[in-house]
């Protein structure tokens, strides 16, 4: 009898702290994420900052010399498996080629984006976008997706691409490159 008065206690004691949570309350945990969103905002538009200006000074720079650059950016399975969320910056010239190459296994379900989403298509055009299986008779194995590019224009734009299944409703990862075209 004294052990069920013991658990019936227990139980008492128990239920409201089940019932209040972590002991953060839902209006601080919100301003936290929203401050931690603004944080974001404004490191991402200094970021944009700081590429336009470095930018405009290589771009006179370089126009001096005429050359045409052209760039391959390439993320192994290795690093893939290691990092969930790529942010990368690269600079290229004027009619110069970005070729950018991501390990992929579609054999898996996972795909990246066929189209890359560019946000200013004033600036970068997308050429091509293919899958290189594995070498060899490897089943199951990793193979390659590649994705050409043509800076059109001066100025700075990013390009965005997603790796997950169809039926997922968010990307497992994520492929964010800014572009500076001198």
């Amino acid at each position: 009898m004294k052990q069920g008065w013991f658990l019936a206690g227990v139980v008492l004691l128990l239920v409201p702290l089940l019932l209040a949570g972590c002991g953060v309350a839902q209006d601080e945990h919100d301003a936290v994420i929203a401050e931690r969103d603004v944080l974001q905002s404004e490191l991402d538009a200094a970021q944009e900052t700081i590429a336009e200006l470095t930018a405009a000074a290589e771009a006179e720079a370089a126009e001096e010399t005429g050359i045409t650059r052209s760039e391959e950016l390439m993320i192994g399975c290795n690093t893939l498996m290691k990092n969930k969320h790529f942010r990368i910056q690269s600079d290229i010239s004027v009619d110069g080629v970005l070729t950018v190459v991501l390990c992929s296994n579609p054999g898996t379900g996972f795909q990246w984006s066929e189209f890359a989403e560019i946000a200013d298509a004033t600036i970068l055009e997308q050429l091509d976008h293919e899958y290189e299986p594995p070498e060899g008779d490897v089943v199951g194995g990793a193979g390659k997706e590649t994705w050409t590019f043509k800076a059109l224009s001066k100025g700075v734009t990013t390009i965005s691409m997603e790796y997950s299944r169809a039926r997922d409703a968010e990307a497992e990862w994520t492929f964010k490159l800014t572009v500076i075209v001198k």
